[in-house]
């Protein structure tokens, strides 16, 4: 990530005060994620159901029946071209294109600390857009859906597709999102893990707890990356700063699965959630940018000065 390597506390302020190191925070953040994303998935798997399944006598799940028929808080079903799912596909290019730009305005920044963070934020860029065409291709299955009257509208969307177009869609997804936690790793080895995911996932998980999987093997991924990384490799701003923005995307997910019909629809659904990364990590990649920045000034002014 970026920022220069630094051992310096956060809080320095007075000795009544305890002082936490960037990577301290950063494990702490990383590690309430990681419990909160495992309690979510627990409950999802314990409690969640499929509305088309549920009975008079079943007793009241404590998540939202709404977000319960389609595994997702979904706004504007029925309107072709409209509902949460085709907005994350709009709204996931734009911010793409958002991320894109940013990325090559200020990958250029000449320290050693942005040279961490950019794989991750060229990856993400590409991450996002194809997050949208996900979206994109689960609308355009529940209108073919619709339109032959083959499935009742609480059947998965994809299963508008055959097996090697999941598959391939899969891929997609999957590939440039674990490419920007793990670009270490080669290409093919990448793929293989993306393969694997997206495997399991498909012969595993029913379309209900899919948003679940996605976020729980992200999660996992990220955090692996992140926690074992040499202590003095935590050291710095950025570590701290983007395992902060995983612990609200995490929470979330609360807000689209038990409020959905109350207030979290009426917002736009999914589509939240899906604005809420690209957001978080541009605000994130700028904050890292600036203390590199605001380093490199400090340094040429005590250069002058010497």
């Amino acid at each position: 990530m970026c920022i220069r390597n630094s051992t310096s506390n956060l809080n320095n302020v007075g000795s009544t005060f305890p002082s936490f190191s960037y990577s301290q925070i950063g494990d702490a953040c990383h590690i309430a994620t990681l419990l909160n994303v495992f309690v979510y998935a627990f409950l999802v798997l314990k409690y969640a159901q499929p509305t088309k399944d549920s009975t008079p006598s079943t007793p009241s799940s404590i998540f939202d029946e709404q977000w319960q028929s389609q595994g997702f808080c979904i706004r504007n079903l029925d309107t072709p071209y409209w509902n949460s799912h085709d907005l994350c596909l709009y709204v996931d290019t734009i911010l793409a294109a958002g991320l894109a730009v940013l990325y090559m305005a200020l990958s250029d920044t000449p320290t050693e600390g942005m040279k961490k963070v950019n794989p991750l934020m060229k990856w993400q860029s590409l991450s996002v857009l194809t997050h949208g065409i996900a979206h994109g291709m689960i609308s355009y299955g529940l209108r073919q859906n619709q339109a032959c009257a083959l499935l009742s509208r609480n059947a998965g969307a994809t299963s508008a597709f055959s097996t090697h177009t999941k598959l391939i869609t899969g891929l997609v997804f999957w590939f440039p999102m674990i490419k920007s936690f793990l670009d270490q790793l080669n290409s093919a080895a990448v793929l293989a893990l993306s393969l694997a995911v997206v495997l399991i996932g498909q012969t595993f998980v029913p379309d209900l707890y899919g948003f679940m999987y996605v976020q729980t093997v992200i999660s996992i991924i990220f955090a692996y990356q992140q926690l074992l990384q040499k202590k003095e490799e935590k050291e710095h701003y950025a570590y701290m700063l983007f395992a902060s923005i995983t612990l609200p995307l995490s929470i979330i997910p609360w807000f689209e699965s038990m409020a959905c019909s109350q207030w979290f629809m009426s917002l736009g659904g999914h589509v939240l959630y899906d604005a809420a990364i690209p957001l978080l990590l541009s605000a994130a990649y700028v904050g890292c940018w600036w203390r590199e920045r605001r380093s490199i000034i400090v340094s040429d002014v005590g250069t002058k000065l010497d």
